[in-house]
């Protein structure tokens, strides 16, 4: 157990989802009482991101608020285990027979709808903290854990807190465009061998990988060096704002004004405005561009107004 500077610890936690295990962090400060009930907070980070990016720069502060906080890596990314498929015949004469195979294990693939499941297992985790208050939780994401979070929190209604910041909350957008044949943002970034009807037949037939294989995301400055390759297939079946009926959280939305990977008026505009009149909402724009609100000023101001927001909304 590693103490932070602010006074907050953690705890290296394993979380299990579809059979994967899951490496995660678990955040609380430490004279926090075993029989305490404090809200949680689940952070979500983006396209192939780490759960260490996290800990340092958000986790730590947010539990220095007083709530327990858990961080996690998604499977086949960081500390966590990859999903495994097997490599050759299953040779078994009984399925009752246990056999030796020999497998592959699948990393630095960036299926969001894997992601979704395992945001939701994490989640499942943090409800069931003996210290947590389950009918008390916060969900944030960023970036891509933007529209991520937003997809649980609408069917959660345990999640009383949503926090996005420069969140990719409305990909059907982009995606309809580029599948229209109109120039997007960053779509060279999307594309897989598997996009066209060509390609998901040769992967159905067995004929290339279902995979596509790791790669650096060009669109990230350097110094995030973040990797992983999109599956097309599965990303276009992803739309955060399907359930948006059911969202009951108070929910800040934070977009910064130079943003390049997308444009926010179809992302963050369009979610304020569709819940604005129902939800307690608030939609923040910082300046710079999607990668300074990591750093800096940028850092600071969306950090600011979500410690903010956590200590209203979330008592």
């Amino acid at each position: 157990m590693a103490q932070a500077k602010n006074h907050s610890v953690n705890e290296a936690v394993t979380i299990w989802s579809d059979g994967t295990r899951l490496a995660g962090d678990l955040w609380s400060l430490p004279d926090l009482a075993p029989d305490a009930r404090v809200p949680g907070v689940l952070l979500v980070h983006g396209y192939g991101g780490r759960r260490e990016q996290l800990n340092s720069a958000y986790a730590r502060r947010f539990a220095a608020q007083g709530f327990v906080v858990l961080t996690f890596d998604y499977r086949g990314y960081g500390d966590s285990d990859g999903k495994l498929v097997r490599v050759g015949d299953r040779k078994v004469e009984s399925p009752d027979e246990p056999y030796e195979t020999r497998v592959q294990e699948v990393r630095e693939v960036v299926d969001v709808l894997d992601q979704l499941e395992d945001a939701r297992s994490a989640l499942a985790f943090l409800m069931g903290d003996p210290r947590v208050d389950a009918d008390r939780i916060a969900i944030w994401g960023s970036s891509m854990g933007g529209g991520l979070a937003l997809a649980t929190a609408c069917q959660f209604e345990a999640i009383k807190v949503l926090i996005t910041q420069v969140g990719n909350v409305n990909p059907q957008h982009l995606l309809r465009r580029h599948e229209a044949g109109e120039s997007v943002p960053k779509a060279d970034l999307m594309k897989t061998s598997s996009e066209s009807w060509e390609g998901r037949i040769a992967v159905a037939r067995g004929e290339r990988s279902p995979f596509p294989p790791p790669r650096e995301f060009s669109g990230s400055p350097k110094q995030y060096a973040i990797r992983g390759a999109l599956d097309w297939d599965r990303y276009r079946r992803f739309d955060p704002m399907r359930d948006l009926d059911s969202l009951q959280a108070a929910t800040l939305i934070i977009d910064a004004d130079e943003e390049e990977l997308f444009d926010r008026r179809d992302y963050g505009a369009v979610l304020y405005e569709a819940i604005r009149d129902r939800l307690t909402a608030s939609y923040e724009i910082i300046p710079g561009t999607h990668y300074d609100v990591y750093s800096g000023d940028g850092y600071r101001a969306a950090l600011t107004l979500e410690m903010e927001w956590l200590a209203k909304h979330l008592p």
